[in-house]
């Protein structure tokens, strides 16, 4: 089941996001238990990433596994307008950006990390073929 609310309404979403967040956990191969996608502004972002990650800042994207395989369960945080921001930093598109996004969190969630130079190039390989596979 896939639970989505959008408390950041003042951006609009170029396409469906649980139905991409679906699409995702189908070419992993991962049975969804339970997924939710909350999308916040950069304040609630900015105060959940310092909560928890101690940092002081708004960040994209941050994701909380609630349980491991065989079946996906976890909350994914996302902050539209720090996508936004980053998708015009890298010369992207926001909704290629929040594609992206969205992969790099389900990635999270089944156990991918990117704590290290090596996993970080892991995590970018396979979120781009992801996103190369289900956007051709």
């Amino acid at each position: 089941m896939i639970f989505f609310n959008n408390e950041s309404p003042e951006i609009d979403l170029p396409f469906d996001v649980p139905t991409f967040a679906q699409s995702v956990c189908r070419h992993l191969k991962v049975a969804i238990e339970h997924l939710e996608l909350t999308f916040l502004t950069p304040n609630e972002m900015q105060s959940m990433n310092k909560k928890h990650l101690n940092h002081d800042y708004p960040t994209d994207t941050i994701s909380f596994p609630l349980s491991s395989e065989p079946s996906l369960a976890g909350d994914i945080y996302i902050c539209p307008k720090v996508v936004q921001e980053n998708a015009t930093a890298f010369t992207s598109s926001f909704e290629k950006e929040l594609k992206i996004v969205i992969i790099h969190s389900i990635l999270h969630l089944t156990g991918v990390t990117d704590d290290t130079a090596s996993n970080f190039k892991n995590m970018k390989q396979l979120q781009d073929q992801i996103y190369s596979d289900l956007n051709l």
